[in-house]
């Protein structure tokens, strides 16, 4: 065990010991799980060796860690949920010395550190605010295809997706209003004000606000809006052609950045964009007392966003590029399952869904992988002079995910999910990552289960 995570374990250890002495009013919530399951289908960018073939691999992994919520006052609470993995990879046969990657890599992470603050007003007005690093979802219903206002980047347009973690972890400061018609209907407003921790560029602020709707328990509406790097901390990073302008242009490294047109005017490509999202979800049990059905069956929900509302010449040109639908049903399980969802996504995205030249070349523009023949992947190439020339090419427009889970005593959980959808490889490898995903194909498809207890 590392230095690092021993000091993890002694901050940890002093931090509960002083919570317990300080007050009674804390709770301590220790959980595990693990989680395997297979690639059935996939394929890969043969122009690097960082980027092996999925067909056929098994995934695994197992976590472990602690939430602890500390109640300081009336109103406020400070929460704190800590994990620890042990972070299986997978066996790259097409790298030299490939067994010994395979070795466990321990590895603690976060996922809930903030402070918050909530009071209410005669029951109807309900005001909180949050600050650090927490979890957020704005869309109750999606298990896997969906929740993409944080889930992307702009340019490049890249959406992805983690098993049974449909919300993304943000850092910064998120208030909240909700105001209460009746137990049956209310409306809600939330803004963030958060910095970049997960992709680059990072460290830049983004705003985003969000309005939801609940009427009569039956319909549920949403809009949101992200100004996506609205404040950079550097502007260099932001337009990479302005680095050194001079040195790139006329090279082929400054495709990487910009696009220049057949008359010379040259378009430089930014990761500063808006993008917009609007959702709704329908429960007919709202209208009918069925209580041989659970609280999640029946729902049909949908969602769509734009990222990326403004367009740009070259790669940029076409905003429908852009939106991505989600559509998804929660199937009747009849208190047997929880929840048993069909989930489905329609996006007619021309490029691979890649952050390869993101983390590569800390590029704007997006990965066009390999030239192989290969049918219905790769899309386009680079001819490295001013001229891009694409491939007609399908496969890849429709997503799918079905989802079940199961709650046992309140203590375990047994989960698992089929599905075609934008998970990375990255997570699997420890160096040299492919910034790819793991089933890029509608017909590529993997299968996973995740046994998870809690007390």
């Amino acid at each position: 065990m590392s230095y690092k995570n021993i000091m993890i374990f002694i901050l940890t250890a002093c931090f509960l010991t002083a919570a317990d002495t300080i007050s009674s009013n804390f709770s301590f919530s220790p959980w595990g799980f693990f989680t395997f399951g297979r690639v059935e289908s996939s394929i890969n960018d043969e122009s690097t060796l960082a980027d092996p073939d999925f067909t056929n691999f098994w995934i695994s992994d197992f976590d472990a860690g602690f939430k602890a919520t500390l109640e300081v006052g009336e109103y406020g609470k400070i929460r704190f949920n800590f994990g620890y993995t042990t972070g299986f990879p997978i066996i790259n046969e097409r790298m030299s010395a490939p067994i010994e990657a395979v070795k466990k890599n321990f590895k603690t992470y976060l996922l809930d550190a903030a402070m918050e603050h909530t009071f209410s007003i005669n029951n109807k007005h309900t005001i909180s605010t949050e600050f650090g690093f927490f979890p957020f979802k704005y869309n109750p219903q999606v298990r896997n295809l969906g929740e993409y206002l944080f889930r992307s980047t702009i340019y490049p347009t890249v959406i992805y997706n983690n098993f049974d973690i449909a919300d993304e972890k943000l850092v910064g400061l998120h208030g909240k209003y909700k105001y209460a018609f009746n137990d049956l209907s209310n409306i809600q407003a939330d803004l963030l004000f958060t910095s970049e921790q997960n992709i680059y560029p990072l460290h830049d602020f983004s705003l985003s606000y969000i309005f939801t709707g609940n009427f009569f328990n039956f319909i549920n509406l949403g809009a949101g809006i992200m100004h996506s790097h609205l404040i950079p901390i550097d502007k260099k990073h932001i337009i990479p052609a302005d680095r050194d302008e001079k040195s790139l242009i006329g090279s082929s490294n400054y495709n990487f950045y910009a696009f220049e047109d057949n008359s010379g005017n040259i378009t430089k490509y930014t990761f500063k964009g808006t993008k917009a999202m609007g959702r709704i979800t329908l429960d007919p049990k709202a209208f009918f007392d069925l209580r041989f059905f659970g609280s999640e069956d029946l729902k049909l929900y949908g969602e769509i966003n734009v990222l990326g509302i403004k367009n740009f010449k070259g790669w940029y040109e076409n905003r429908n590029n852009r939106l991505v639908y989600n559509l998804g049903f929660n199937l009747p399980g009849f208190k047997i399952l929880d929840v048993l969802a069909v989930e489905g996504e329609y996006w007619d995205n021309p490029y691979p869904n890649a952050l390869q030249n993101v983390w590569k070349q800390g590029s704007p523009v997006p990965y066009p992988g390999d030239d192989r023949t290969t049918p219905n992947y790769y899309r386009f190439h680079d001819d490295l002079d001013t001229t891009y020339s694409f491939k007609p090419l399908t496969g890849d427009e429709w997503r799918w995910s079905i989802y079940a889970s199961k709650t046992i005593f309140n203590r375990l959980s047994l989960i698992c999910q089929f599905a075609s959808d934008h998970t990375m490889r990255d997570k699997y490898f420890y160096n040299l990552k492919s910034y790819t995903e793991m089933v890029p194909r509608t017909k590529d498809w993997y299968w996973i289960a995740k046994i998870k207890y809690s007390y």
